[in-house]
């Protein structure tokens, strides 16, 4: 099946969200935009007040449509109910279930082999939606890029605290296709460590992910010496992203022993600015440097 034959349905579910009265000349506009940025394999659709039901009529859009690669609803409103309608309909796909009865004759189930990238940054996203996605990651074998932060404060930034860490992670533990995961501008690190020790113990175990941004995540030092530990036993991650998290010198000094001692060899890109490492802690890296000058 096509995109357009779903246009209608997501427009009347985004007027379900937004209280709109659902206008003919409305209708059209969407049209126009949904040929506009959905093209080929790509449904993009960023900042148009979606919410929960128009996300749950992309999902329903999505179990048929099987051209579709790319799938970014950034700056949304979509909340826990719309991530999990997507979540559930991947996950579905994954393990061969098709989620929602079968297909029509003319249509086909989607793969979730065939969804490489999701784009659910800044939809006002919380535990529940998280643990969905942990779980996703669990069954899911293609899935390469998974974005669920913001690079600068926005209207419906994902506030994701430890629990959806904990629950990304052990999906991670099992995961063997994902290469990027954002998670700027989230709680992960605002109660306590157990979210980030979850994820140390991903890094010593996942030898796929290449891209972890962690920035504003409330981590301190001494959730970020945790995760710096962890990189002693990980021979894959070249970025990772701890800018404005509140590092003291100690996790400067922390990182400084890893990257002495040999580890985070794959490492050549690591984001720290907006922290508070002082003059110690600018040093103990500046040694590291001298013996690791590949970062």
């Amino acid at each position: 099946m096509d995109i357009s034959e779903y246009v209608h349905d997501i427009f009347i579910s985004r007027c379900k969200d937004t209280g709109d009265r659902p206008r003919r000349e409305d209708a059209a506009a969407f049209d126009k935009l949904i040929s506009q940025t959905c093209r080929g394999n790509t449904f993009e659709l960023r900042e148009q007040r979606l919410g929960p039901n128009a996300a749950s009529a992309i999902a329903k859009m999505m179990r048929y449509v099987v051209q579709l690669r790319k799938i970014d609803l950034y700056g949304n409103v979509i909340h826990d109910i719309g991530t999990i309608a997507i979540a559930d309909v991947l996950k579905n796909n994954a393990i061969g279930g098709g989620g929602g009865g079968a297909p029509s004759s003319s249509s086909s189930s989607i793969s979730i082999s065939q969804v490489r990238e999701l784009n659910l940054g800044c939809n006002d996203i919380w535990d529940e939606g998280g643990k969905a996605l942990g779980d996703l990651l669990k069954y899911d074998k293609t899935l390469q890029v998974l974005e669920l932060g913001a690079e600068a404060s926005f209207w419906h930034d994902n506030n994701l605290g430890y629990e959806s860490a904990i629950a990304i992670a052990e999906g991670l533990e099992q995961n063997t296709t994902l290469t990027t995961l954002g998670l700027n501008r989230n709680l992960i690190g605002e109660i306590n460590s157990e979210g980030v020790e979850a994820l140390g113990k991903m890094l010593r175990i996942n030898q796929t992910l290449t891209t972890l941004r962690l920035g504003h995540n409330f981590l301190g030092t001494k959730n970020a010496s945790i995760l710096f530990d962890a990189l002693a036993s990980n021979h894959t991650l070249a970025v990772l992203d701890v800018t404005d998290n509140n590092l003291g010198p100690e996790a400067a000094v922390s990182l400084s022993n890893v990257l002495l001692a040999g580890g985070a060899s794959s490492l050549p890109v690591l984001k720290m600015t907006r922290n508070k490492i002082g003059p110690r802690g600018a040093s103990a890296l500046a040694e590291a440097r001298k013996v690791t000058p590949h970062i």
